[in-house]
């Protein structure tokens, strides 16, 4: 499970390039742990962006529609990590 995973290998930031449905996959597991999570999925449905919303009340979450953007801000955010 993504619990068992995440307790074997922490991370701080998951980034996620897959699909609108790939939130469902971690985002609870993600937000319980405080884990942030930087999205560059393009098309996500308005339930998807509620769900962004609700995790974004228990950890940092930053979504970026334009994945061309989203790999920018990666680029800068590394400069200064």
């Amino acid at each position: 499970s993504i619990d068992e995973l995440l307790e074997k290998h922490p991370v701080d930031v998951i980034i996620d390039f897959s699909s609108g449905e790939g939130i469902y996959t971690y985002g609870e597991a993600a937000a319980k742990n405080n884990i942030k999570i930087i999205s560059a999925i393009s098309h996500y449905k308005d339930k998807e962006l509620q769900f962004l919303k609700k995790l974004g009340q228990k950890t940092t979450v930053f979504w970026s529609p334009n994945i061309t953007l989203g790999v920018n801000y990666l680029l800068f955010a590394a400069k200064f990590l």
